[in-house]
């Protein structure tokens, strides 16, 4: 374990980001490389000359970086697990599977069984099933020979009352014109 930390700590060392937190205590009275004495400055010098990587990578330092990444790969992979048990324990209590084998009922026990369900439901039905079918509906009304007489009848007189009514405005309209037409106009 202590192999492992110590491997952290030099990933940590070689990997830091320069901040204010990673940058070297100086003291005020302490001049920087540009002569003042200016903090903000002092930063800026500092960020100029650390780069993100260092400038050789040692197989100690890949080796370090590898487990950090695989020690944070197996959290995440725990998270995730954690994450799919809590989502797929409401499923798995309710599609559980038996330690028992499903048994196979044959065409002529399913047969038996549904006969017997159909009685069951018969004798639980039987009255109101009854008197719902259909030989105890009246019989479809027709209508007879002097009903259709009276109807096509009826329609007909109807019709020639319309045709009637729009044949009189153009009577009228016909007699307005020939009137018109014999009247000698006056010069």
């Amino acid at each position: 374990m202590a192999w492992v930390r110590k491997r952290e700590l030099v990933a940590e060392r070689n990997f830091c980001v320069p901040q204010a937190h990673c940058a070297p205590k100086r003291r005020k009275s302490d001049p920087d490389e540009t002569g003042g004495l200016d903090p903000a400055s002092n930063l800026r010098s500092m960020q100029g000359s650390v780069s993100l990587m260092p400038q050789t990578l040692t197989r100690e330092i890949i080796t370090a970086a590898i487990a950090g990444f695989e020690s944070q790969k197996r959290q995440i992979d725990s998270k995730i697990a954690e994450l799919r048990n809590m989502l797929d324990a409401r499923h798995t209590a309710a599609a559980a599977p038996s330690s028992k084998a499903k048994r196979k009922v044959s065409l002529a026990s399913r047969r038996r069984m549904a006969l017997a369900q159909k009685k069951r439901w018969a004798v639980m039905k039987g009255p109101q099933l009854k008197s719902s079918t259909p030989a105890s509906h009246p019989p479809r009304r027709r209508i007879s020979e002097e009903g259709m007489k009276r109807i096509i009848a009826a329609t007909k007189k109807r019709w020639a009352l319309i045709r009637a009514q729009q044949a009189k405005p153009n009577r009228a309209l016909a007699k307005t014109s020939m009137k018109k037409a014999s009247i000698p106009k006056a010069a």
